[in-house]
Order: structure tokens, then sequence, then C-alpha cells
């Protein structure tokens, strides 16, 4: 994918995105450009066209975006386009991509596999101010897990050893 001074090109089509940042005010003109951006990357790392719509949604706080099944929407996060830029932007729309493409996926093997083959991460980068408040440690094998939100540490056990978990 070649990328240049704010130009992105797929598929054979350029996107302008402003500067490298979205303006958050311009929802039509900014969402069709979205729009035409994962439709494009689709074709291209899946072989397969995206049917669904792509929307802004300002109300999203802790996550880049989410795919709505039901609906084949993909929502973005616009603070966090402003805040990482084309980067953020495109791993965002890969990582939403392969939740539509493979839907009873999940997180699981098959999402880690192709988020490895298309060069996505798993998960997005904080924005700034979303410190972690919460503290959890494995009392077995001492990982520490940093979250925003209260954990139900009766439900959930430590993802590398199994052990039990315990904090605030």
């Amino acid at each position: 994918m070649p990328l240049s001074a704010g130009k992105l090109e797929l598929a054979g089509r350029r996107f302008y995105l402003r500067g490298e940042s979205l303006v958050p005010g311009d929802y039509m003109n900014t969402e069709m450009d979205l729009q035409s951006l994962a439709e494009s990357l689709s074709i291209e790392l899946f072989s397969r066209p995206y049917l669904g719509a792509v929307r802004l949604n300002p109300r999203l706080r802790t996550s880049a975006g989410r795919f709505l099944g039901a609906g084949k929407i993909i929502e973005i996060n616009p603070a966090y386009i402003d805040a990482h830029k084309q980067k953020g932007l495109i791993d965002t729309l890969k990582h939403e991509l392969i939740h539509y493409h493979f839907p009873q996926a999940g997180h699981g093997p098959v999402f880690r596999r192709e988020a490895e083959r298309i060069g996505c991460s798993r998960f997005c980068l904080p924005l700034a101010g979303s410190v972690p408040t919460r503290r959890y440690v494995c009392e077995s094998c001492g990982h520490i897990y940093l979250r925003r939100r209260r954990i139900d540490i009766k439900r959930y056990l430590c993802g590398k050893c199994k052990g039990k978990l315990c904090g605030s």
C-alpha cells in the first residue's frame, strides 16, 4: 500500500484524508470517504466486496471502532482518527473488515491468523485521557492487568496461567 503525504492509494483509487486527519464536523463527506476506503481495502485484502456501511460515531469512548453484524455497519471513533491519523484509521478498518468477512471468528484463532496475514493489530492504541484506573494481579504468576472497567474476578482467570485474579 503506497502511502505519501496524506494520500493513500488502494486498488488504483486515491484517498485524501485532509492533511492526514478527518474533520469531525464534516460527517457526510467524511463518511463517503470512509465507505470508499473500506470498499477498496476489502477488495485488496480479502478479494471480496464490502457491502455494508461505514459511519463515524462520536459516542464511542474506549474503542477505535466496532462492527455491528446485524446491520453490517462499521462504526469508527472520530477522536481515535484525530489522535492516530491515517495509520490508526487503516488499522481499525482492517480489524473491523476481519469481523465482517469472518463473523463467527470473534478474536479467536481465525481472527488472529487473518490479522497477521493482512498486517493489522488485534487491539487499538489508547486514546489520550483513557488511563486505566483498575489493576488486577494474578495470584499464581503475578501478571498485571490494567483496565478502565471493573471486572468480576470470580468469573475471570489469568490469560497466561489460568490462575486466580485479585485486585481492585
